[in-house]
């Protein structure tokens, strides 16, 4: 039952908005689970939730940050050294160029290392497209010119 019970608030967090632990009480029970607050207070500290602003600028229960470990950052540079060719920021949107049939590798490599800076990440025959979260972009252009390039 417990771990029925936190996949559902994963889910429920992943994919909803919720201010307070009422609010993760009310839709725990309407999902089928009749818990207190204690418990969500438990399961919260469990899977490590944290409090994230939202679109509207409001503080809400998300999933904790991915941290990239450091294998996963060496492979980054890795393929970075051997795959892009260069880069280019316009607003929130990046574009890194690759030889042809690189890109997909790339991207991969870029998502796994699930910077915080990263919205998403697309990838072509041979340009990646990256999205960086609002307010991150500086962050992102420092982090890939640490990586090596313009």
């Amino acid at each position: 039952m417990k771990s029925g019970r936190q996949e559902t608030l994963r889910h429920l967090v992943r994919t909803g908005t919720y201010k307070t632990q009422d609010d993760l009480v009310r839709a725990l029970a309407a999902a089928g689970y009749a818990v207190g607050q204690a418990t969500v207070s438990r399961d919260i500290r469990a899977l490590g939730l944290v409090k994230a602003p939202g679109p509207d600028g409001e503080r809400y229960f998300a999933m904790p940050p991915q941290v990239a470990s450091p294998a996963e950052e060496e492979r980054l540079r890795k393929k970075w050294r051997d795959t892009a060719l260069g880069w280019e920021a316009s607003g929130p949107l990046v574009v890194i160029r690759t030889p042809p049939g690189e890109a997909q590798g790339l991207a991969r490599v870029l998502d796994e290392a699930a910077w915080p800076e990263l919205l998403g990440v697309l990838a072509g025959h041979d340009q990646v497209l990256v999205v960086a979260r609002e307010g991150r972009v500086p962050g992102l252009a420092e982090r890939l010119r640490e990586l090596g390039g313009t």
